[in-house]
């Protein structure tokens, strides 16, 4: 098994944490039913309240990969692309 870690960095617009919180609650309840995944955590900037880092971890890069590919996730992008200040910056991570 080769684990992976995904992290992905989002800066968001001012007066869209709202909209945010609602976007990573129904992204995290489906990606905790994709096949492979394990965990999932996001975390706020202490220095830039409109900068969010999500870290999830993965059975394996092809099950990141099916799950960042499927309607349902290309749907939540769409709306996640509406209140992003900039583009998400996505880092995959495995143990060496």
């Amino acid at each position: 098994m080769s684990l992976t870690k995904i992290l992905i960095e989002r800066k968001i617009k001012p007066g869209t944490e709202k909209e945010f919180r609602r976007l990573m609650r129904e992204v995290l309840s489906g990606a905790a039913h994709a096949h492979g995944f394990i965990s999932g955590e996001t975390l706020q900037s202490v220095d830039d309240p409109c900068l969010h880092v999500t870290i999830s971890q993965w059975k394996d890069l092809q099950s990141w990969t099916d799950w960042i590919n499927s309607d349902e996730r290309k749907k939540k992008q769409q709306e996640y692309d509406k209140i992003l200040a900039e583009p998400m910056k996505v880092v995959a991570l495995h143990y060496e």
